[in-house]
């Protein structure tokens, strides 16, 4: 999940002690990010609360796929999200630099967090929610509400 949403934003990942832009699913497992020295990342933290197993046994039984109280709340207000959409070197950024128009810009987030394009109806939502006013901010409620789309979870 946490590489799913680095790629949708287009932000290397960054765990202490490890080379930025290793991926989560390239970690030893969660006791080695606990034994790190470092302070943890918002990315470390991620690992925790979404249970990345210690990798001790060779089978996903040692995986929760329960979903937790804390994973919902973290997923819509924690640290790990809301940093990749402020992020100032972010796909958001070069999409805002390159002038494209709206329905541009929605296709392109659209295709990169869903792997399809928008329809009328979505890009009609999207493009009014465009208008409004600060089109940064805009763009970041939307790659926030399609990285919690039900379709992106399930996707991912």
């Amino acid at each position: 999940m946490l590489d799913a949403l680095h790629q949708v934003a287009d932000v290397p990942t960054r765990f202490n002690g490890y080379p930025v832009g290793t991926r989560a699913g390239q970690l030893p497992g969660v006791e080695a990010v606990r034994q790190r020295e470092q302070p943890a990342t918002s990315s470390d933290q991620f690992l925790r609360l979404f249970g990345k197993p210690m990798r001790l046994l060779s089978c996903e039984c040692e995986r929760n796929n329960e979903p937790t109280m804390n994973q919902a709340f973290h997923l819509l207000s924690g640290p790990a999200l809301h940093d990749l959409l402020v992020e100032p070197q972010n796909r958001l950024t070069r999409l805002l630099q390159s002038r494209s128009s709206e329905a541009d810009l929605v296709a392109e987030l659209y295709w990169t967090a869903l792997s399809r394009p928008p329809s009328e109806r979505e890009i009609a939502a999207a493009r009014g929610h465009l208008t409004l006013g600060n089109r940064r901010a805009a763009l970041e409620d939307l790659t926030w509400a399609l990285m919690n789309a039900k379709e992106f979870l399930l996707r991912k």
